[in-house]
């Protein structure tokens, strides 16, 4: 509000405001953090805000004093410096001589560069750069001006892209940017995808943010994989929009809310109309062969199941000269298709004597929060089912991505959930490990039986990976084949159950689960203990098969509780049959399309034959078609597909 309405009264008050305040630099510096936000330095607010920074710069002595308290280590805030900075650039990037030849602000630039507060060195070099670049321009020292705003301009450019690169999470002017990964939404927000600012995304290197290297590379992982699937539904929303309306397939026209549904979860029953394309492909198509083909054919790909869905309009419809790269899309809705089951309908087309129809395609959408917010503003003029309730204008639609959200969801939410696991702080953080909370922690080598310590003692590297269950909470035994490591995972279950009989115990009772990558490999084990000396029937195995050892059988699930099926039903078996019976057809189908291929084909031998592929793509497989044809047209930054 102080940007919006700061004009010659309001420096007056800023001015005495803080000379009253003179010498605590705390309020001015809130003043600043409140207002060092992009969105305040940019459009309308650019010029006012600049205005009050330099108000604040010649207010009486607050430079001096600003410098003082910095090098003395009064000004100790975690955020200071980097709100002091930001001040800086924004006085620097202005052009004003006095700031840039001001020596207190050449002696804060300097003091600056020994912080070690999060955002530094890159604010220094970003200091450096504004300073030294705009004074050539103000002040050649020597050469030709017209030199010197050339080398100016080059680094400004580069400063914008350091801006971005380097502002730290947390700072973009949207609501999904979080300085923590694991506050970020999976399912991008409406103003997210809106955001003309890039993610912020580590380097490499890891990130200057983060301490711990480990949650530094957690981090990283979530962020690049996310960014993988909104930088891919970006391009395609800005592709799309390039193509004249009549030929766009991701943008279905006209949809509309005509009912609601529970199942798989909440979610919109949205109809759209068929965009022209797609119309023209089953044109001549009858009913049943036209639902067929979003059943089964290549239609299915259209509004798939699991694919992002955006509610958008063209904002700049209508005006005149209007180049593709100014087009102002608006996105107003963000959801998921949760819902797809003969997805083609005949609807009536209201108003039509004698009775018309159409066919239009309906699926479930799972809306996002901040979106049903403006969807659930249109419910109330949804009165008849059959025609549905608008949800944008005639310049929108619904943008279907390829993007399916579902197939890194479960990815991204592992990432996030690492933190949760069993011995995280170990496994995930690499902290030193903790003694274990069951009976053998704490407990030395020389309290086991002398039957457990002669069993290893002949091997140091043994011993000592047997001694290691006793004081950490997380032991990894490696070792090429041949060297133990099965021995030695026996002779720790010998232990650990040992020290379990032992009166003590206050400890959580112990539970062991044995994992192995194979049934072979388990049973193996299994015969181990057994031949160990360990009572087949402490441990349960799970799993059955007709190649258990006898001496296991007896300790399957299904044998110890005769409650538990070990076979499949009626239903299964028939199931299992299909499946198989399919899969056999198949296969002996693929094989004689690859011999047929390999002995008769014809294809490729001319140009003629290349059209008819294309002619062929572009028919049942458009999306391949798109990304294999070549438009021999320049991207934004000069380059040609080939």
């Amino acid at each position: 509000m102080l940007a919006l309405k700061f004009d010659e009264e309001m420096e007056n008050v800023l001015q005495n405001a803080t000379n009253l305040l003179h010498p605590d630099m705390s309020e001015p510096l809130k003043l600043l953090a409140a207002m060092g936000g992009e969105v305040l330095t940019q459009g309308v607010y650019k010029e006012r805000t600049l205005r009050c920074f330099f108000s604040l710069y010649t207010a009486t002595d607050f430079m001096l004093k600003l410098t003082e308290q910095m090098i003395t280590g009064r000004i100790r805030g975690a955020k200071d410096h980097s709100t002091i900075a930001w001040f800086l650039l924004q006085l620097g990037k202005s052009g004003n001589e006095d700031v840039l030849n001001n020596h207190l602000v050449r002696n804060q630039i300097e003091f600056l560069k020994t912080s070690d507060q999060v955002g530094f060195p890159q604010l220094s070099n970003q200091l450096d750069v504004v300073f030294q670049t705009i004074s050539l321009d103000v002040k050649p020292k020597g050469g030709d001006s017209a030199d010197s705003k050339i080398d100016a301009t080059t680094v400004a450019v580069s400063l914008e892209d350091a801006q971005r690169t380097m502002r730290p999470p947390g700072t973009r002017d949207h609501d999904n940017d979080k300085e923590s990964f694991r506050a970020i939404s999976i399912i991008p927000t409406t103003s997210e995808l809106q955001c003309q600012e890039s993610a912020y995304l580590p380097s490499a290197n890891g990130s200057e943010f983060i301490d711990n290297a480990e949650a530094a590379t957690l981090d990283r992982q979530f962020r690049l994989m996310r960014e993988d699937l909104l930088g891919t539904v970006k391009e395609e929303l800005h592709t799309e929009f390039k193509i004249p309306s009549h030929k766009r397939r991701r943008v279905l026209p006209d949809p509309c809310i005509v009912n609601f549904g529970m199942k798989p979860e909440p979610h919109v029953v949205v109809r759209v109309s068929i965009p022209p394309r797609l119309q023209q492909r089953i044109r001549k198509m009858k009913n049943p062969e036209a639902s067929n083909f979003f059943d089964e054919g290549p239609g299915k790909r259209v509004l798939q199941k699991g694919t992002l869905v955006l509610l958008v309009h063209d904002a700049s419809a209508g005006t005149a000269h209007l180049k593709t790269k100014d087009r102002d899309i608006r996105i107003s809705a963000v959801g998921t298709i949760v819902e797809r089951l003969n997805p083609m309908k005949i609807v009536q087309i209201p108003g039509t004597n004698p009775v018309k129809k159409i066919r239009v395609l309906e699926v479930g959408v799972s809306f996002t929060s901040e979106s049903m917010r403006s969807i659930t503003q249109l419910l109330p003029s949804l009165k008849d089912r059959n025609v549905g309730t608008p949800m944008i204008g005639s310049n929108g639609g619904l943008f279907n991505a390829s993007a399916g959200i579902f197939s890194l969801a479960p990815i991204l939410k592992a990432l996030v959930k690492l933190d949760q696991v069993p011995m995280c702080d170990q496994t995930v953080n690499l902290n030193q490990p903790k003694l274990p909370l069951v009976a053998h922690g704490g407990k030395r080598f020389s309290d086991l039986s002398s039957t457990l310590q002669k069993a290893v003692s002949s091997d140091q590297s043994q011993q000592y990976a047997l001694e290691e269950i006793f004081k950490s909470n997380v032991v990894l035994v490696q070792g090429p084949p041949g060297t133990g490591k099965t021995y030695i995972g026996v002779q720790m279950v010998k232990a650990m159950l040992e020290l379990e009989k032992k009166p003590l115990s206050e400890c959580r009772p112990l539970r062991i689960l044995c994992l192995c990558y194979t049934n072979h490999a388990l049973d193996s084990f299994l015969l181990d203990l057994i031949k160990a000396g360990v009572p087949k029937n402490l441990f349960i195995r799970l799993g059955s098969s007709p190649k258990i050892d006898p001496s296991i059988k007896s300790r399957c699930l299904g044998e110890v509780d005769s409650s538990v099926s070990t076979k499949f039903g009626r239903q299964e078996n028939a199931a299992f049959g299909a499946i198989k019976r399919e899969s056999e057809v198949l296969e002996t189908r693929f094989k004689d399309l690859l011999k047929s291929i390999a002995e008769e084909s014809t294809w490729g031998k001319s140009d003629s034959w290349w059209q008819i592929i294309g002619e062929w793509l572009e028919e049942h497989y458009y999306e391949e078609h798109d990304q294999l044809y070549n438009f021999y047209e320049a991207d934004n930054d000069g380059f040609t597909r080939t």
